[in-house]
């Protein structure tokens, strides 16, 4: 039997589906404040490319432009040597390697999406002997 829990997110969040996804994700990235902002911005820089460029090395190359990244840092209200800080966070949490976007944290999504689903599978090898304490 699988057990199952289900959260949605209204509508009304969509624009800020590439935060909440990173959110999500924190545990396995570690990053928060304005680095998350930066990563989110990216993320959504890179699905709106996407739509239109099949190229994936003409997407990163045009992703970590100078171009885009003034537009983030204008859209967050940062300066750009601020801006680059966070790249630096965003690199050293491996959020960026080689000055690409980590795939593992590219939400597979297509242009006629209405929805989007995250699943998470905890094995739980164990669980039942690590909760046989009694009260």
């Amino acid at each position: 039997m699988t057990d199952l829990s289900i959260i949605r997110i209204p509508e009304k969040h969509s624009e800020k589906f590439f935060y909440y996804w990173l959110e999500f994700l924190r545990p396995f990235h570690d990053t928060s404040g304005r680095a998350l902002s930066v990563m989110a911005e990216l993320l959504r820089y890179h699905y709106i490319l996407s739509r239109n460029i099949q190229d994936k090395e003409m997407i990163d190359t045009i992703l970590m432009s100078t171009e885009i990244s003034n537009k983030i840092a204008n859209k967050l209200g940062i300066s750009y040597s601020n801006f680059n800080v966070n790249i630096h966070k965003l690199k050293k949490a491996k959020l960026i390697i080689d000055n690409k976007l980590n795939k593992k944290f590219i939400p597979s999504l297509s242009e006629d999406s209405r929805s989007f689903v995250l699943k998470l599978t905890f094995e739980l090898n164990g669980f039942q002997d690590y909760c046989k304490e009694s009260i």
